[in-house]
């Protein structure tokens, strides 16, 4: 099965709606001096049952380069991602979708 990368940016967001396997995010793309606090959903909303619980990564040790987290989950509704930051940043999932 084919895996896509999907990515929130910036705000909160749905990143996939179905059924499927998160195999990782890559966190990025920020402001380099703004924390970004994330949790990820099993829903289309920001509810339910938590698939990452609430993370938080320091900016400023994030640079240009990103951090990458295994999650390794299935997920029957969707995939939401609540972020909050001051500044930017780029969220990117790696879905393989699922019947």
């Amino acid at each position: 099965m084919a895996i896509n990368a999907i990515t929130v940016a910036d705000a909160s967001g749905q990143c996939y709606a179905g059924k499927g396997l998160l195999h990782s995010i890559l966190i990025g793309g920020t402001d380099g001096s703004n924390d970004v606090t994330l949790t990820l959903y099993d829903n289309t909303v920001a509810s339910g049952k938590v698939l990452v619980p609430t993370h938080t990564v320091d900016a400023s040790a994030l640079g240009l380069n990103g951090v990458s987290l295994s999650v390794g989950k299935n997920f029957d509704t969707g995939v939401y991602v609540e972020i909050t930051t001051s500044g930017t940043v780029d969220v990117t999932c790696d879905i393989e979708a699922r019947a």
